[in-house]
């Protein structure tokens, strides 16, 4: 009986943790960046996986929000951030470079990392661009609205003064990867990197 107990609290503790970070998750993926060219100098629109060396519609509507503000802004520049993950045969940077090149964007807006494998990597990463490029600590984070908070979390951490420009998510891939980003916020909260 003790054991049906134990099993029941920790039940009710997974669905307590499940909402609070369903709840941050939402919290952020409110905090929309504005149109500002001035005060923004840098876009950081961060990987996903990759398909024939085309973006998957979860990646493409990272690009497309990134492609909108772009066309907008235009003297904010484009950092696009992913490596080669195991079963793609261009990085992620790579792929999502040719992806905005083809609507129109210039290259020379576009800077690629292309040596990150996860969220942390490709914010720590795009830091050192910034750097060496010369540009601004103050950055607009592009990424999926599940995904948003772990993205301006690393950004924080990696001192960026960032906001948030979100790509929604196409509907028939939100309960997956919402649960995914849960586990994935908790690793990052356990490992602490």
């Amino acid at each position: 009986m003790e054991f049906i107990y134990f099993a029941f609290a920790c039940f009710l503790f997974g669905v307590a943790v499940f909402i609070f970070l369903s709840v941050l998750i939402v919290l952020n993926a409110k905090n929309t960046a504005e149109n500002n060219p001035c005060d923004k100098t840098a876009l950081l629109v961060l990987g996903f996986l990759t398909v024939e060396n085309r973006p998957t519609p979860i990646l493409a509507k990272r690009l497309d929000a990134a492609f909108d503000y772009l066309l907008q802004n235009g003297n904010t520049v484009c950092i696009v951030s992913g490596g080669k993950g195991r079963h793609e045969t261009q990085t992620e940077a790579s792929v999502m470079e040719q992806y905005l090149v083809l609507k129109g964007i210039p290259p020379d807006r576009i800077i690629k990392e292309d040596k990150s494998v996860r969220t942390s990597e490709n914010i720590k990463y795009c830091v050192k661009l910034l750097d060496l490029h010369k540009l601004s600590k103050n950055v607009i984070v592009v990424t999926s609205d599940f995904h948003m908070y772990r993205g301006l979390w690393f950004a924080k951490k990696y001192g960026l003064n960032a906001k948030a420009l979100i790509a929604s998510t196409p509907a028939k891939y939100v309960v997956y990867n919402w649960i995914r980003e849960i586990i994935a916020i908790l690793k990052a909260f356990i490992l602490r990197f």
